[in-house]
């Protein structure tokens, strides 16, 4: 991101030390990988309904279980973007990222594979959910503000900070 458009940035966008803030959607991507676990537990949350909802999207109950398992990197990634300022821990979330990215290509090819068994392919959940997915993860890789910040945390350095 060049100088110009880092100017056209609100001020809220970076905090004290001029760090540039994850936006929304890394937070609605990593919330939408997590769906698993989060779709668990409104499942729980809502008796009479909630088991149909899982059993809509997860008709297995193998596919549920790795669903949850795959919500743990992007709910600790998550946390590790809402405790303490955005510079500290950067190798730790810059190691999640790639995690969160590694995860999201498996799960999204795999849910492919899965599709090709499915008679009324078109008609399945399972292909609502990854075109979703791959919507979230054009607009996130289309965000200039999402692509500056990943670029502060792979160079660990303050987009605002001037060269020495």
């Amino acid at each position: 991101m060049n100088k110009e458009e880092l100017k056209k940035l609100p001020l809220t966008a970076f905090n004290e030390t001029s760090w540039l803030k994850p936006s929304l959607i890394i937070f609605a991507n990593l919330i939408f990988m997590a769906k698993g676990l989060l779709l668990f537990i409104a499942s729980i949350a809502s008796r009479e309904g909630g088991a149909k909802v899982l059993n809509l999207i997860y008709p297995e109950q193998s596919q549920l279980y790795i669903a949850i398992a795959l919500s743990v990197i992007p709910l600790v990634t998550l946390v590790m973007l809402t405790i303490g300022e955005v510079e500290d821990y950067l190798k730790v979330k810059k190691a999640l990222f790639i995690a969160c990215s590694m995860q999201l290509v498996a799960e999204i090819s795999f849910s492919v594979s899965q599709l090709f068994a499915v008679k009324h392919f078109f008609n399945s959940p399972q292909v609502k959910v990854i075109f979703l997915q791959v919507i979230l993860i054009i607009i996130l890789l289309l965000s200039k503000r999402s692509m500056a910040y990943f670029e502060q945390l792979s160079k660990e350095k303050a987009l605002l900070k001037e060269d020495s």
